[in-house]
């Protein structure tokens, strides 16, 4: 079971960093004057106010970042349900 946590945060790691570097990508592509309002609608998922101040240019590093927090999001709530499935009923024991 130690081995499932462990490919479970590798993969979280992984998919932050893709998210991390999308993120990059973006920022780097938005006009200099922009930068700080698209980093905002990328923190509240305002992907087409970012599309719009970038441009097509957007669309696949955006859809790579919304992939890779999925991704991570997923990796968080299986861990969480994979600990609460496996741990012991305490109540039922007393």
């Amino acid at each position: 079971m130690q081995a499932f946590f462990v490919l479970l945060a590798i993969l979280a790691v992984a998919a932050w960093l893709v998210a991390a570097a999308s993120a990059v990508t973006i920022l780097g592509r938005a006009p200099s004057g922009g930068r700080f309002a698209t980093l905002m609608d990328l923190g509240w998922w305002r992907f087409s106010a970012i599309e719009g101040r970038i441009g097509p240019a957007s669309r696949a590093p955006v859809a790579r970042y919304r992939k890779a927090f999925l991704v991570f999001f997923a990796c968080v709530l299986a861990a969480i349900a994979t600990t609460l499935a496996l741990a012991p009923n305490t109540a039922a024991s007393s």
